[in-house]
C-alpha cells in the first residue's frame, strides 16, 4: 500500500539557524532525527524528523513499535529498503558500534541493561532546510504543520546568539580523560601488536562534562564550531540521546554507485593553504603514518568488495589532506558499484568501520572488547538518511560524540594504535579531537 504524502508548506528564509529549532521540534515530536548531509553533491540539506513505525533493535532483542518480534533486523531492514524504493518514501536510521554483537552478560552472570542498540524508521512530519537556496519545507498533517509553522516563524523572528568564540570554555570537565588507565590499555594493545596478533587497533576513552548551557544549546555551538564539517546530528529515541559533528562518511549511495572514504593521520588544523601543503608533506613521509593510512584504505577495499561488483572496486584522490573542526587527517575516497540493489547486506557489509577498530578487523573487535571499560554504544556506529525515490542513501560514522546524560554529556574520542605509539603522543591527539567539545 502506497503511503500519503504528508501535505508540505515552502519559504524562504534569510540569516536561518536550523540548530535552534532542535528543541522545540524535539519538544513537540516526542523523539527526534536531526541531520546534516552534504548530499546531493554540492547542496548542504537539514532533515528535523518525527520517527514513525520505528523498528528498534535493542539488547533484549528487535521491538516494533514498542512490541517484541521475531526475525533479524537485516530481513526487516531488506523489507523496508523495498518498500521505500517501490513507494517512495524515506528511512533514518542508527546502528551503535555494538549493534550486531550478543551484549556479554554482567560479572554477576545477569542480563545486560536494555540498552537502544540501533533504529530504523519511516520520516514522518519534518521540517527541512537547504542551505544553498536558503527554503524551508515543512511537511506533516495541517495541525503537525501549523505548529511547526510556528517554531520556525519564533525562530526566525528572534536573533540567533552568535556563536561563542572557539576559547570560550563550553563545558565544566567533571571526569577529564583517565591517562593512568590509558597507558595501561596502551601497553596492553602494545603487547598484541609485537606478538603479531593486530597490526592497529583504535582505543577509545571517555570523559564526563557538564556544559555551561543547555544541551541543545551546546549542540548548537559544537555544530557551529565544526560548520564546515560535512555531517551534524542529533538522534532522540527511547529515552536515549546523541549528538555530534564529522565529515567522515559510513557510506553514500546513488543509483548502483558507492562510496566511503578513509582518514587517518592527525594533527593541528591547518589554517591556510602553505601549512596544509606542509601537513601533507608530513603525513605523507612519515612511515607510521603512510603505513596506517593504506592498511585501513585495503580493508576498506575489502569490504567494499563484498558487495560490489568485482572489478569495479576504486580508490581516488589517496592521501589528500582536510581539516576537520581542531584537525587535519589524511583521506582518501574509496568506490564501486553495487553488484544488486542497495541491501541489509550492503549497508551492514563495511560495518563497524575499519577505521574505528583497527586490523585484522575482527581479531581488533575483539581485542577492545577486552579492554574497553564501557560499551562503545553508538560512538563509532553509524546515523544515516534514505530516499527511496531516488535510491539514494546518505550515512556517516559517529565519530565525534555526545552522549546526553541528565545535565552532563559523556564524550567519547580514540585514535588508532600502532606498536610505535606512545602514551603521551596519543594522549595528545585525544585531547586534540575534545578541544572543541569543552
Amino acid at each position: 500500500m502506497r503511503c500519503a504524502s504528508p501535505t508540505r508548506d515552502r519559504r524562504r528564509t534569510v540569516g536561518f539557524d536550523p540548530y535552534r529549532l532542535v528543541e522545540p521540534v524535539e519538544a513537540l515530536f516526542g523523539s527526534l532525527f536531526f541531520y546534516r548531509s552534504p548530499a546531493p553533491a554540492g547542496r548542504r540539506r537539514y532533515l528535523l524528523a518525527s520517527l514513525e513505525d520505528a523498528w528498534e533493535l535493542r539488547t533484549s532483542g528487535l521491538h516494533h513499535q514498542g512490541r517484541p518480534v521475531p526475525g533479524t533486523p537485516a530481513r526487516h531492514l531488506d523489507d523496508l529498503l523495498r518498500s521505500a524504493t517501490e513507494q517512495g518514501g524515506e528511512l533514518v536510521f542508527a546502528l551503535a558500534y555494538d549493534s550486531l554483537r550478543a551484549a556479554p552478560a554482567r560479572p554477576d552472570g545477569t542480563a545486560p541493561e536494555d540498552r537502544l542498540l540501533g533504529f530504523v524508521a519511516r520520516v514522518g512530519a519534518a521540517v527541512r532546510y537547504d542551505e544553498s537556496d536558503g527554503s524551508v519545507e515543512i511537511g506533516g498533517d495541517d495541525e503537525l504543520r501549523d505548529r511547526l509553522g510556528r517554531i520556525v516563524e519564533r525562530c526566525l523572528a528572534e536573533p540567533a546568539p552568535a556563536p561563542l568564540p572557539r576559547d570560550t570554555a563550553l563545558c565544566e570537565v567533571l571526569s577529564p580523560l583517565d591517562e593512568a588507565r590509558y597507558t595501561e590499555q596502551l601497553e596492553a594493545v602494545r603487547g598484541h601488536l609485537r606478538r603479531g596478533d593486530v597490526y592497529q587497533a583504535v582505543i577509545s576513552q571517555s570523559v564526563r562534562v557538564r556544559p555551561r548551557m543547555p544541551v541543545p544549546e551546546y549542540f548548537r555551538q559544537i555544530s557551529h564550531r565544526y560548520l564546515h564539517a560535512d555531517f551534524s546530528y542529533w538522534v532522540s529515541l527511547g529515552g536515549q540521546c546523541f549528538f555530534g559533528a564529522c565529515s567522515l562518511p559510513h557510506l553514500a549511495v546513488t543509483g548502483d554507485r558507492v562510496s566511503t572514504r578513509v582518514f587517518a593521520g592527525t594533527q593541528p588544523a591547518a589554517p591556510d593553504s602553505a601549512e596544509l601543503a606542509r601537513v601533507r608533506r608530513t603525513l605523507r613521509e612519515d612511515p607510521k603514518y603512510f603505513a596506517e593510512h593504506i592498511m585501513l584504505v585495503d580493508l576498506e577495499r575489502n569490504d567494499l568488495g563484498k558487495f560490489c561488483v568485482p572489478g569495479s572496486v576504486s580508490v581516488d584522490d589517496p592521501l589528500e589532506p582536510i581539516v576537520i573542526g581542531p584537525t587535519t587527517y589524511l583521506a582518501t575516497t574509496v568506490r564501486g558499484r553495487l553488484a544488486r540493489p542497495l541491501d541489509a547486506a550492503a549497508v551492514l557489509g563495511n560495518f563497524p568501520r575499519g577505521v574505528v577498530t583497527g586490523a585484522p578487523k575482527v581479531r581488533a573487535e575483539r581485542l577492545l572488547d577486552e579492554i574497553e571499560d564501557t560499551p562503545r554504544g553508538f560512538y563509532t556506529g553509524a546515523v544515516g538518511w534514505y530516499r527511496g525515490d531516488g535510491a539514494d542513501l546518505v550515512s556517516s560514522t559517529v565519530v565525534t560524540c555526545g552522549v546526553r546524560d541528565g545535565d552532563d554529556v559523556l564524550l567519547r574520542c580514540a585514535g588508532g594504535v600502532t606498536v610505535e605509539s606512545t602514551a603521551a603522543q596519543e594522549l595528545h591527539e585525544l585531547q586534540l579531537k575534545l578541544a572543541y567539545l569543552v
